[in-house]
């Protein structure tokens, strides 16, 4: 084939990539997909998505072959004897592109619930608990996020909440799949918005305190906070938690505000 030709035929390829065009009545059962994703991890379930297109990418296919002979075919026709032999070298010899469109696929589904879990040598805390100068699990975990974080409004939630084996956690919404992106990017340090919910949860007890009281200014807290390795943050999806949830115990989690935008660094 032509030099000219083969360069047209592949601009015309370019220009039209093999893309989904999602439909929103695709995502009526938007949970189950969620939970999907959360259970494989979202390259498996990327995969997955593409195996049960490749029959729509391959009738796709087809079809912008058929476009590109009728784009071309006065040229086409001058490089091969018929139709069927034009057609089948454009497929045995130009590579398509196949686009799942992933950016409109998670937009639409709903954004999850994330925790921010603050983790301590100290293990955790108690209904029964007092914030002590230097010692437990309260004043160790408020030394490490008091650059956000009010006393009082910390010892508020504990006060409404925190039974059995309760840890400090901030709340908010994301993009399940800006969520993987961050959880990857997740190494030292991660930068709070002011305004971010915080509160007490035992996955343990299946207790939950108020989530009324929210960050009072932008914070940045280093993932690994503390002197030993127990003294640590982890970013996990409510739903992905060992244990009961925050869903568990409240039936929903619609009081944990839209996403605030944390930056993980």
């Amino acid at each position: 084939m032509k030099e000219e030709l083969t360069k047209q035929i592949e601009e015309y390829i370019d220009k039209n990539p093999l893309s989904i065009d999602w439909n929103p009545n695709d995502f009526y059962n938007s949970n189950f997909i969620v939970k999907d994703i959360l259970e494989k991890g979202l390259e498996k379930h990327t995969d997955e998505l593409f195996d049960y297109n490749i029959d729509y990418f391959s009738s796709s296919e087809t079809y912008l072959c058929d476009n590109i002979f009728k784009e071309f075919e006065d040229e086409l026709l001058e490089e091969f004897e018929d139709e069927d032999e034009a057609k089948e070298y454009i497929m045995d010899n130009f590579s398509f592109v196949w686009d799942l469109n992933l950016t409109q696929y998670f937009n639409y589904l709903p954004d999850i619930t994330v925790l921010l879990i603050v983790h301590s040598n100290y293990d955790c805390t108690n209904s029964f608990d007092v914030m002590e100068k230097n010692d437990g699990y309260l004043w160790h975990v408020y030394q490490a996020v008091k650059t956000g974080v009010r006393k009082e409004d910390m010892m508020y939630e504990h006060a409404n909440g925190a039974y059995g084996g309760a840890l400090f956690t901030f709340a908010f919404k994301m993009n399940i799949k800006e969520y993987f992106e961050a959880k990857e990017r997740f190494n030292e340090m991660i930068k709070i918005p002011k305004g971010t919910q915080f509160g007490f949860h035992s996955n343990f007890q299946g207790a939950t305190s108020l989530f009324d009281k929210r960050t009072y200014r932008n914070m940045i807290i280093k993932k690994q906070y503390g002197d030993t390795k127990y003294d640590n943050l982890k970013l996990v999806a409510d739903l992905d938690q060992v244990g009961y949830t925050i869903k568990d115990v409240y039936g929903h989690t619609d009081f944990i505000d839209d996403d605030k935008g944390i930056i993980t660094l």
